[in-house]
């Protein structure tokens, strides 16, 4: 079965790719040959014709993680826009979202200017928290 699937770079595009062995579902996450490098993905839609070029297979699906609504939007220019409650605000998202164990990784999920180490590293323990939790 072919898949489109949205991929982390470029992240305004989804790429089709195929599963021979399992049937897959809207908003499971997998990772995905792009290029010379893995990319994680989230498949975006099922069942899908087969384009007229080479595809290539999902290689991992990260089972236990799948988002049950889709709303993704692309914008051409986007930017957090701080007030005087901005850290007040965020607190409070953070908390809310503490009770459910939703991790907030990367520039844009922590709210925060962070180097590209810093979003790795974030990324990377969170991988390892949901490994660790997948038991």
């Amino acid at each position: 079965m072919y898949y489109n699937i949205l991929v982390a770079r470029p992240f305004n595009q989804v790429f089709t790719y195929d599963s021979d062995d399992q049937t897959l579902e809207v908003g499971q996450i997998v990772i995905v040959p792009f290029g010379k490098v893995m990319e994680v993905g989230m498949i975006m839609q099922v069942d899908v014709s087969k384009p007229d070029y080479t595809i290539k297979k999902i290689e991992t699906v990260i089972n236990g993680i799948q988002l049950n609504e889709i709303n993704i939007k692309f914008l051409k220019y986007a930017n957090v826009i701080c007030d005087k409650d901005y850290s007040r605000n965020r607190n409070l998202i953070f908390d809310y979202f503490k009770k459910y164990e939703v991790d907030f990784v990367g520039r844009f999920g922590r709210w925060a200017y962070l180097w590209s180490d810093d979003c790795f590293l974030l990324g990377k323990l969170t991988a390892e928290k949901i490994y660790k939790n997948s038991d």
